[in-house]
């Protein structure tokens, strides 16, 4: 395998599909995130794993830059081959990767535990696997529909929003014993819009309990009305774009027919005129 293969191989841009190497590098990335899941003592096991995933990511980086001359335009890449390789730490990819790889010589205690947050910065390249889910027809079919209807979801979040402010200001007002600061009234107006209602927050007063109820209303359309709509637009882009794609197989190919046709007269032999006989 030469240096261009490798690098198709490795970096999600260079094809159009996530390869087998960028769902490896995924469930490696995953697997570095558990320990930080665990605040009582590391089993070695797990030690063992991190250091796997470490190492994975010590090669994932060599790789890259054993490449990195490849990710320039064509016409720059055998000028700039040295010139990559010394600048290629500088990379703002390459420095997450190297934040990311640091954490794992430094061993798992509490003492430690805040740097391997670093590690949280690696799943900034993991999501750069996801950039080739825009090259799908389904996702396109998403985008269209949200950038169609960007105008009724913009006005569902301004009422959305404005209702939140208004609601928490009120019950703020009307309950300052039961909601200390405006925040906590924002976070009740927030889950009871959306109807979650954790439990933690609820006001006692008439005025309140009114609220609650309305919010609870108004939070059903809020919900409701931007997943409808954005159902409605794709059926309906679906619809459109498979009526493009059968039209495109069933439409004869005119110019060709009539092509056919004419010469299949010019061919013809000249029938006999029966009054000559």
């Amino acid at each position: 395998m030469n240096r261009r293969e490798l690098w198709f191989f490795i970096e999600p841009d260079a094809n159009e599909d996530v390869s087998s190497y960028d769902k490896t590098m995924l469930v490696v990335i995953a697997v570095s995130l558990i320990p930080l899941m665990i605040v009582t003592h590391i089993p070695l096991w797990m030690q063992w794993l991190d250091g796997i995933a470490t190492f994975i990511f010590v090669v994932d980086y060599i790789l890259h830059w054993i490449c990195a001359d490849l990710s320039e335009p064509p016409q720059h890449q055998g000028r700039a081959r040295w010139k990559s390789f010394l600048l290629y730490p500088l990379r703002p990819m390459a420095i997450i990767d190297l934040l990311s790889i640091l954490p794992g010589f430094f061993p798992i205690n509490h003492g430690w535990r805040v740097f391997r947050l670093i590690r949280l910065l690696r799943t900034v390249r993991g999501m750069m696997v996801f950039k080739n889910l825009r090259r799908r027809r389904s996702v396109d079919l998403i985008v269209t529909a949200l950038k169609k209807q960007r105008e009724p979801f913009t006005i569902i979040f301004c009422i959305a929003v404005g209702y939140i402010f208004v609601s928490a200001l009120i019950v703020y007002n009307v309950e300052p014993d039961t909601f200390k600061n405006f925040f906590n009234a924002l976070y009740w107006a927030t889950v009871s819009l959306t109807t979650v209602g954790y439990g933690d927050l609820y006001p006692v007063t008439v005025v309140g309990k009114t609220f609650t109820m309305l919010s609870s209303i108004l939070g059903i359309a809020v919900i409701a009305l931007p997943s409808s709509i954005l159902t409605a637009d794709l059926m309906i882009i679906l619809n459109e774009s498979d009526d493009d794609d059968s039209n495109d197989v069933s439409t004869p190919p005119t110019h060709a027919a009539h092509h056919a046709m004419s010469q299949i007269k010019l061919e013809a032999p000249p029938q006999s005129n029966q009054n000559d006989a």
